[in-house]
């Protein structure tokens, strides 16, 4: 028998070990290690927002801003801090520098309307400031600091994150939707906060008595909106994660980009935490929220009024710095102030320090566990979650592998039969 057909024999062989392989690692994979970091920034900044990604140094003392926006602004208008002020047209805005430090505001404008004005701090040093020195040195661009967020790293769109329910009935969501309106008090014209206590504060208002552990019949309702209803004909209890699901359900039918979130953490077969709670992305502020109303917290908020996504409360309490932050609670049906370090027991209970944020895009509802699997893991935040890109890099490696091998069978395979006589 000649080389050309035993090759495939060996090559099946390899086939076959390589798909066991790929089965094994799936069968025995823990859900705890379907994660995959991320940087702060790809979780906190979506690609929605404005965000500097580049400069271009266009002449001596004067550079160009790469602020990428999908409003197609085709003037900028640009007021340094000694009031002289200029308008460059073109995609990015040019700003000319002064010596040393100064501010630059910079207006974008589309057909003479403005957009949001962005600040940026920069410290121009030309050589000749070096050379009354006696050093010789090029001109320094100094970026000192800027009221976008800057950088080049992996962004989503808030689409990415919040989720439509397309899955659910259209009743259901029309439903939603009146309940909103109707039972809620949401209206329009209030501030993504206003809709966030209301929200909260209607759900927290209605959960009292049903905390618990949820039946197998709760576990497995698609629905949250039939969630709500069963707990509330005393059909069953719920726990956290059905509280995040509801308010999660509940704002984004409201228009608010909402997202589940889960801490999760582990030492070989011994959990070290497990909650769930969700994000709400406030536009006028671009940032995310935390809202827990199984903890019966809507936001916690920093010193100058600010609400705090998770990992910021995740920080805060790893560092013990908590004792500025307020939290803002229902109490009798309406949302009030209290300060964090009277209410956050429950919190430091769950924030231990092996935790890891796991976050949940919304196409997560109707993705299948094969592409969790590999291509598209949830994203996790942690002050250690290096383990966890090793258990995907292992699985990604194996199946790339084994995809290389699958694909020279099939090459030897269909070689071997042309090449038999």
């Amino acid at each position: 028998m000649t080389n050309s057909r035993k090759f495939p024999l060996w090559l099946t062989v390899l086939f076959i070990l390589g798909l066991a392989a790929n089965v094994a690692l799936y069968l025995t994979r823990d859900k705890r290690d379907s994660y995959y970091p991320a940087t702060y920034k790809t979780l906190y900044v979506p690609s929605d927002v404005p965000a500097l990604t580049g400069t271009r140094i266009v002449e001596r003392g004067r550079v160009e801003l790469i602020v990428p926006s999908k409003a197609g602004y085709d003037s900028w208008k640009v007021t340094d801090d000694t009031g002289d002020a200029y308008t460059t047209t073109g995609k990015y805005p040019e700003v000319k520098l002064k010596d040393h430090r100064h501010s630059y505001g910079v207006e974008p404008q589309k057909a003479g309307l403005p957009g949001p004005k962005m600040t940026f701090n920069f410290g121009y040093y030309p050589s000749e400031y070096y050379k009354k020195g006696g050093r010789t040195q090029p001109d320094n661009y100094w970026l000192v600091s800027a009221s976008i967020p800057v950088g080049k790293f992996a962004r989503h769109p808030l689409a990415f994150w919040a989720s439509d329910y397309a899955d659910i009935d259209t009743a259901n969501r029309e439903e939603a939707k009146r309940m909103i309106r109707e039972d809620m008090g949401v209206a329009d014209s209030d501030p993504t906060m206003t809709k966030i206590e209301k929200i909260g504060c209607w759900l927290v208002t209605r959960y009292k008595g049903c905390a618990g552990t949820p039946s197998d019949l709760i576990e497995k309702t698609k629905s949250p909106l039939r969630i709500l209803k069963m707990v509330l004909a005393g059909e069953g209890k719920i726990w956290c994660s059905q509280h995040a699901l509801i308010y999660h359900f509940f704002a984004n039918m409201a228009g608010l980009p909402t997202r589940l979130l889960s801490l999760a953490g582990r030492i070989d077969t011994v959990i070290t935490t497990g909650h769930a709670f969700a994000e709400t992305f406030i536009p006028e502020l671009g940032a995310w929220a935390k809202v827990d109303v199984s903890l019966n917290k809507l936001f916690m908020l920093n010193p100058e009024g600010k609400p705090l996504g998770s990992a910021d409360v995740y920080n805060a309490i790893n560092s013990g710095n908590i004792q500025a932050l307020t939290v803002r609670v229902c109490r009798d049906g309406a949302a009030v102030s209290e300060p964090y370090a009277g209410a956050n027991d429950t919190d430091s209970y769950y924030y231990s320090y092996g935790a890891h944020l796991v976050y949940r895009p919304g196409r997560a509802r109707t993705q299948s566990q094969v592409v969790r699997y590999i291509f598209k893991p949830d994203l996790a935040y942690s002050l250690d979650a290096s383990t966890l890109g090793r258990v995907y890099d292992l699985r990604r490696a194996v199946f790339a592998v084994w995809a290389l091998i699958a694909i020279l069978w099939v090459i030897a395979v269909v070689r071997f039969f042309v090449r038999r006589p």
